[in-house]
């Protein structure tokens, strides 16, 4: 980290100025915003790599017999890696910029692919776990922030949903071609997909609101012209005027520690915070690390591999919606939904698994339709609220002043969430019992309805700064009003 003074706060575009964005701009910013997520893909795939991997490795007796603690270990040290990125990304994402941060990451990612296939053991295979999670952990907080200073504001909800989308779209990857290939062969396939990330990476120009901190004016101005696709300097030389003055404004903030436990900023800090820790404790990983497992489990006599397969296809389909959602009904009313409804299908879920294994005479033959459906539920759900929109609001509730090292503290603390629940999702399986697991997911998933329903405002269609001043005028303890919408209807 940089200091309180990073230069993270949002290049931001007026809705004058967003109307006068041309096709060119909309699909320079799209394009960007897919080459960037393609490092998100990669995340994809090293979430869901031990579901189709771990039972072939089991199966096949290549690293010898598996235990249940390396067998938790396989999963949980990519998020060991990724928690310990934090620190690096949020140090470099300032010092060497957020392209040139990407381009760093995407070298090994690509080696930590290949570290695994050439394990004759369950340390060589940790080891490039480790790689690819820390890189994948770093690329999480590099992108968001990247997409969110390039993008206009009446697109930035869709863009940002661009994270969730490429993500389960490497999940539905690993689960299709883990099917059929060996877990060497599946490891080495992934390496692919940083290698395109950092070709790629070299076609779009670095962030312009970057530019701009480190004082290059003349890059920042052609970067902004290629993502807006205008030549109209007046239009552009407005904006990086705009922008100028903001960063001169933050460098001249001097930040105490009354000011930052202030209400406006320890509660957006806070909120964001929450809702990363509710996206993890939701359980989404340890389901997407051991899919194939769960299934097994049930008993059900669909084939395991089939239902992974349904269960990625599904997550992909109900985050294209989510995609088209986000800017139509808002962040906060998904976000509801999303835990309430996970909520229902962890509870159903774990109640299958009570009545299995404490009733040996209930058959689960007739009920293996319960698995599978609790589990498409749960990936709607989650795919719809939480899964997206946790780090679309990371994006846009952060202080402008305070964003660099916030950023770091909250992707921290999302893989830090991450390793426990994946470290401890095998020993508490076996501990107290499949059902109990999904249990406890579902009580947390309670609890984020009700901070959610409390404390979560809606940021559908505002500015940056006028989210910021949400937040300001909560100082004076006033409500916060849903929507630009809303305020709209009360000045009628």
């Amino acid at each position: 980290m940089t200091g309180f003074a990073s230069s993270h706060d949002v290049l931001q575009v007026p809705n004058e100025d967003s109307r006068s964005g041309t096709k060119l701009g909309k699909f320079r910013q799209f394009f960007a915003a897919s080459v960037v997520t393609l490092g998100i893909f990669g995340l994809g795939t090293v979430l869901a790599y031990t579901s189709p991997a771990l039972p072939k490795i089991e199966s096949t007796g290549d690293l010898g017999n598996v235990t249940y603690s390396q067998k938790a270990w396989v999963g949980s040290t990519s998020m060991l890696g990724a928690l310990s990125s934090s620190p690096f990304a949020g140090y470099g994402v300032d010092k060497f910029g957020r392209k040139n941060l990407m381009i760093l990451l995407a070298f090994p990612f690509i080696a930590g692919w290949i570290f695994i296939p050439i394990s004759t053991t369950f340390t060589l295979v940790y080891i490039g776990r480790f790689i690819t999670g820390f890189c994948a952990g770093g690329l999480s907080l590099a992108v968001p922030i990247f997409i969110s200073e390039m993008a206009e504001d009446h697109i930035r909800g869709l863009l940002s949903s661009l994270f969730q989308l490429m993500m389960v779209l490497g999940i539905l990857f690993i689960y299709v071609v883990g099917t059929y290939v060996t877990w060497q062969n599946l490891a080495y396939i992934s390496a692919a997909f940083p290698t395109l990330f950092l070709i790629l990476l070299t076609s779009i120009p670095e962030s312009p609101r970057y530019l701009l901190a480190k004082g290059r004016r003349s890059d920042a101005t052609k970067s902004l012209v290629w993502f807006r696709g205008v030549n109209d300097p007046d239009i552009v030389e407005s904006e990086i005027s705009r922008v100028q003055a903001s960063i001169d404004e933050s460098k001249g903030e001097k930040v105490r520690l009354a000011t930052i436990f202030s209400r406006s900023i320890i509660q957006p800090v806070l909120i964001c915070l929450s809702l990363m820790v509710f996206e993890q404790i939701s359980g989404f990983n340890a389901i997407i690390f051991y899919t194939v497992d769960i299934f097994k489990a049930s008993g059900s006599q669909l084939d395991s591999n089939l239902a992974t397969i349904i269960i990625g296809i599904v997550q992909v389909l109900a985050t294209v919606v989510s995609c088209i959602l986000v800017d139509l009904t808002g962040r906060r009313i998904l976000l509801i939904f999303s835990e309430v409804v996970m909520a229902a299908s962890l509870f159903i879920l774990g109640a299958f698994f009570y009545i299995k294994t404490k009733n040996k005479e209930v058959s689960p033959e007739g009920f293996g339709w319960v698995p599978i459906t609790s589990l498409i539920v749960f990936i709607i759900a989650f795919a719809q609220g939480i899964g997206p929109l946790s780090w679309t609001i990371m994006g846009e509730i952060l202080p402008p002043n305070l964003k660099g090292p916030c950023s770091s503290v909250a992707t921290f603390l999302v893989w830090f969430s991450a390793f426990l629940v994946t470290l401890g999702y095998e020993h508490l399986l076996e501990l107290l019992g499949r059902y109990w697991c999904f249990w406890l997911f579902a009580i947390f998933c309670v609890i984020g309805t009700v901070v959610v329903t409390l404390f979560v405002p809606e940021t559908k269609g505002r500015s940056l700064e006028e989210i910021q001043s949400l937040f300001n005028h909560s100082d004076k303890k006033k409500p916060l009003p849903a929507s630009k919408e809303c305020l709209a209807g009360q000045d009628e």
